[in-house]
């Protein structure tokens, strides 16, 4: 009886409260875990928050990165709210400490208001706490919220919204969209649209065709007016800030991009239906991410179905209220901004990022219900000792242990640095050194060495064709500097791009080198720079090192471009 119990509808504010408690606390330890992870080293960093971080520098150093073109325009196209934020912050804290914190804080934030929203749908604080762990365990099991990147603020500004909405609270909602809009602008505009979809009685709607304003319900729709106008408001400057780097690519253009491939950075075409638009390998053109039902709980909220079909067998589900249709109105406002984010292609952006997020906040909820339906069944009251077993073989084991099961749990991605000599010595460098590399290596220097790369991977974003067209340019030109066998080429392009340092890995020069680098090998022409390489031709870069190295270490050399332009080819002199 007293397991039951647990699993029935509860008004009683102590367990409401120890619910949430229960649910904050395996929000932070997760969180917790995460930490240690980011803390276990000097050189230590979220991958994707490299993108965002290393361009903060110029909050506490206005002298940082000077006439940078990517320090420049990644910092043009991070949300106001989210620069904000770290401007606040690093009056007293650094950027990097900040975003190995913030994660944990964000996770208690959406994990406690998930917990209320779930009550506040389905009124057993058992279920709450279900639905919440699930939540954070999906959130620490995929990259978003440890990025500490403006979209690690979705779930925690998009659930007290949602919490609020379902409350009817509607000022308070409203400033959560307010916050939803300077952070994360894709997901604000689908809360904008919930607003307005909420407005409309669609029971009347069928009815009065001919006048459908008749089906708008005045109250909400002012609501929906207001949300208008504060969405409007907060992603303007977003927008406006972007501009310099225009135009935004097209679809056509997006075809002929390497980046936009299967295997590019940015992949969003694939082949067939399934791929392309729905889940699994679909890219950032898919509706859904392969990882919606990860944890495997998850999967739970499928169970539903069937459930609904034999309720006489799952009473619990009759104590589901009305809130649970806001993830319907949720999923058509997701559904319009991502057929329109298709037929824009790519002004707003990547169309997943409409649905992906939103749509799946229903399903920890819906796991938890069918989980809950499933335990609380009368199936199992016909013996006595069933339905503890069953509670303790199933709930507590894949809710609480499965993931700690895992190896990589919490997924970080972590990035740490293991070329400190380097670091070090490019920060006693002025700040306008700028550092040229074909390596992966040239992703971290920017975060660890706090000096201007001409491109790296990591940041070689095709969204922009302002910005895209001069780092294509400059990769296919450092391309060839670098194997070049030519003094005067060399040296032009040391001059045009004012290099300092080049960056070279000590297994550069062998042929297979750009062929299992996957940057190199799939976006630009690499064959006949191998070519040479396997002839056996010697770059001039090459024949520097021994002179003009200033910093070596196990795998790299860091050469001063000044020492190479003071070194004279006779061949070349003579012609």
């Amino acid at each position: 009886m007293m397991m039951a119990s647990f699993l029935r509808p509860q008004q009683n504010a102590r367990h409401v409260r120890l619910g949430l408690g229960v649910s904050l606390f395996f929000a932070l330890s997760y969180g917790y875990l995460a930490m240690q992870k980011g803390f276990s080293g000097d050189y230590v960093v979220q991958d994707d928050a490299r993108h965002y971080l290393f361009w903060m520098t110029r909050f506490q150093d206005a002298g940082a990165f000077p006439n940078d073109l990517i320090a420049d325009y990644l910092q043009s196209i991070a949300p106001v709210g989210y620069k904000l934020l770290y401007r606040l912050a690093s009056y007293g804290l650094e950027p990097e400490w900040l975003a190995k914190i913030l994660p944990t804080a964000l996770g208690a934030i959406a994990a406690g208001y998930y917990y209320g929203l779930t009550v506040a749908i389905f009124p057993v604080p058992t279920a709450g706490v279900m639905a919440s762990v699930m939540l954070s365990q999906h959130l620490w099991c995929t990259d978003d919220l440890v990025s500490a990147s403006p979209r690690a603020f979705v779930y925690p500004l998009m659930i007290p919204l949602l919490f609020y909405f379902v409350k009817r609270r509607w000022g308070i909602s409203l400033v959560f969209l307010g916050l939803l809009a300077l952070f994360y602008p894709p997901v604000a505009l689908v809360a904008t649209t919930l607003y307005a979809v909420h407005a409309v009685d669609w029971s009347v709607l069928g009815k009065t065709r001919y006048r459908p304003w008749q089906a708008v319900i005045r109250s909400r729709a002012r609501v929906a007016i207001a949300a208008l106008i504060i969405t409007a408001l907060c992603i303007l400057p977003t927008y406006l800030l972007a501009q310099p780097y225009g135009p935004v690519v097209t679809l056509a253009q997006a075809h002929t991009i390497p980046e936009f491939q299967p295997s590019g950075r940015h992949s969003f075409f694939r082949a067939g239906l399934w791929r392309y638009w729905l889940m699994l390998y679909g890219g950032h053109g898919a509706i859904l991410k392969r990882t919606v039902f990860t944890p495997v709980t998850l999967a739970a909220s499928v169970f539903l179905i069937p459930m609904l079909r034999w309720r006489r067998w799952f009473p619990a589900i009759k104590t589901v209220r009305p809130g649970l249709s806001v993830f319907a109105e949720l999923t058509v406002a997701a559904m319009l901004w991502f057929i329109a984010a298709y037929v824009v292609a790519f002004q707003l952006h990547m169309p997943g990022r409409y649905t992906s997020h939103c749509i799946f906040l229903a399903v920890p909820i819906l796991a938890a219900v069918a989980w809950v339906s499933l335990l609380s069944s009368p199936l199992l009251s016909r013996q006595r000792l069933v339905r503890p077993i069953a509670v303790l073989l199933v709930l507590v084991p894949l809710l609480f242990y499965y993931p700690l099961l895992l190896q990589n749990f919490p997924k970080t991605l972590y990035m740490h640095g293991h070329q400190g000599p380097i670091y070090q010595y490019l920060q006693t460098q002025p700040s306008h050194t700028l550092v040229a590399s074909l390596d992966y290596e040239a992703d971290n220097i920017p975060i660890f060495a706090k000096r201007a790369v001409l491109i790296a991977p990591e940041y070689a974003t095709p969204f922009h064709l302002g910005y895209y067209r001069q780092i294509r340019q400059r990769a296919e030109d450092l391309l060839i500097a670098h194997y070049t066998s030519s003094q005067a080429v060399l040296e032009t392009f040391i001059r045009k791009y004012n290099v300092d340092f080049w960056l070279v890995n000590k297994a550069a020069f062998s042929s297979d080198y750009l062929a299992h680098h996957r940057y190199w090998a799939n976006n630009y022409q690499i064959r006949s720079v191998v070519d040479s390489i396997r002839q056996g031709q010697t770059g001039r870069l090459q024949t520097a090192i021994d002179s003009c190295a200033s910093v070596e270490t196990e795998s790299f050399w860091l050469i001063s471009a000044d020492c190479i332009g003071q070194r004279s080819n006779p061949i070349d002199s003579r012609s």
